[in-house]
């Protein structure tokens, strides 16, 4: 295999730097949820693999399992949504 055709698979390092370029600070706690889970939850790219965890997981892992947590979820869909789209309109995707 040639090095252009090797395929890069992004590191949970990567992914906190993901949601810092987004804004999103997640707590030490948090951090170490989203570290050991990265290689589990892993997906098709760094985008996915980001959204998944901030979003759905570490509301469940952390939370009661309850309404809350699926509240959290919710609401941390949205803010990453946001936060995405807004990054994309700076760079001028629309």
């Amino acid at each position: 295999m040639e090095e252009s055709e090797k395929i890069y698979r992004a590191t949970a390092t990567d992914g906190l730097r993901f949601l810092k370029y987004l804004g999103l600070e997640i707590t030490t706690k948090e951090k170490r949820v989203f570290i050991g889970q990265w290689g589990k939850r892993y997906e098709e790219n760094l985008l996915n693999t980001t959204w998944k965890l901030y979003s759905e997981a570490i509301p469940f892992i952390l939370g009661d399992k309850d309404q809350g947590s699926l509240a959290a979820q919710v609401l941390r869909d949205s803010v990453f949504n946001e936060k995405l789209e807004n990054k994309m309109k700076l760079i001028g995707f629309s």
